[in-house]
């Protein structure tokens, strides 16, 4: 059986670069297609390797003060445990009483409907005209709906992970495989791989952990900083519910262009709720942070950059968003520049060695 397999590697090696092209698409269109329909079980492996990524450089510290893998996996395990036991302890009291308050609150009328009659509209209202309030009422309760559906989304979401208990306790115990076995890993792929193309695999895959290493990690800590400043910074103005709009800014930051839009939103609103000074101040606060991110923190927390045009990262988030929903959305910005990179190496390695030999 391996010599017909080596035999049908030196057949797929003497074919033109077009017909090696076509192969290898179809070859990978089928594993995609695959690892489409078993996306469930996938999950949490998926968020295995994302902790491995995340945590393997302080391992890797760990490691280097003479101590032995295992055990600095360990280590690193009980003081993320220590952070997060400590951070949950702090955030978590604040936390549940504001989603207490939005769900008690957020149903009745004392929202934007709430608001809208109050004196301070008379603030907005360059005129008394009907049609002017009609039209600022109509538009105000929109995006209270719009407010309260991305809320209960959020929330049915963050439920629904909570509930995947199993999942959830399986990610540890898969990321430490992960983090020890890493290398016996490589070895045993690498040994799988035909002699002559060995190196040039081995370039594509480091490429490719390197991108998702950087990535993963630069922007945990964008998405922490972020939301940190959001959250100080409506605290400081007085808006209801800074943590959860900071949490809520925080995560969706991971989805570039969209994410602090539809973050800004309810942030926005819960401003216009205290008056319109206070809103516009939110705005400004918003479009300070991410200038701030833009211009300070994403040079220096980023170590590389992904090198993608942005109307592929537009692209990218809208076909993940319509293939997998919001996961799909976070997902979309990694994925486009890993496809990127293989297919820079499908291009130079499959396809030019084929036109080379004919």
């Amino acid at each position: 059986m391996p010599c017909a397999l080596w035999g049908v590697g030196d057949g797929i090696r003497d074919m033109s670069g077009q017909s090696r092209l076509v192969i290898f698409l179809a070859a990978a269109s089928g594993v995609v297609f695959m690892l489409y329909l078993i996306r469930g079980v996938l999950v949490p492996f998926a968020l295995a390797a994302v902790v491995a990524y995340v945590l393997n450089p302080l391992v890797n510290v760990v490691e280097s003060r003479q101590v032995p893998r295992s055990a600095a996996i360990v280590l690193v395990y009980l003081m993320c445990g220590v952070v997060s036991g400590l951070t949950a302890y702090l955030v978590m009291p604040l936390l549940a009483a504001e989603m207490e308050q939005i769900m008690t609150n957020l149903p009745h009328a004392g929202g934007m409907n709430g608001f809208l009659r109050g004196d301070r509209i008379s603030a907005l209202y360059v005129t008394q005209s009907p049609f002017l309030k009609n039209l600022i009422k109509t538009g105000a309760q929109q995006v209270e709906g719009l407010l309260a559906r991305l809320i209960t989304r959020s929330l049915e979401v963050l439920l629904a992970f909570l509930a995947r208990t199993f999942t959830i306790l399986m990610v540890p115990f898969l990321a430490f495989y992960f983090l020890r076995d890493a290398d016996t890993f490589s070895r045993q792929f690498v040994s799988l791989l035909p002699a002559d193309r060995r190196q040039e695999i081995l370039a594509l895959i480091r490429g490719l952990n390197e991108l998702a290493g950087a990535f993963l990690r630069g922007q945990l800590i964008l998405s922490v900083l972020v939301g940190l400043l959001i959250s100080v910074g409506l605290a400081l103005l007085k808006v209801k519910y800074a943590l959860v709009i900071g949490i809520i800014a925080g995560v969706f930051e991971f989805i570039p262009y969209f994410g602090p839009a539809i973050a800004a939103v309810p942030a926005v609103m819960f401003g216009l709720m205290r008056s319109p000074a206070t809103a516009l101040w939110t705005m400004l606060l918003i479009a300070a942070v991410h200038q701030v991110e833009g211009a300070v923190l994403q040079p220096h927390v980023m170590s590389g950059s992904l090198d993608l045009h942005p109307l592929t990262v537009i692209a990218a988030v809208l076909i993940g968003g319509e293939l997998l929903g919001i996961w799909g959305m976070f997902m979309a910005v990694p994925v486009a520049a890993a496809v990127k990179l293989i297919g820079r190496y499908v291009v130079e390695e499959v396809v030019g060695a084929g036109i080379s030999n004919s």
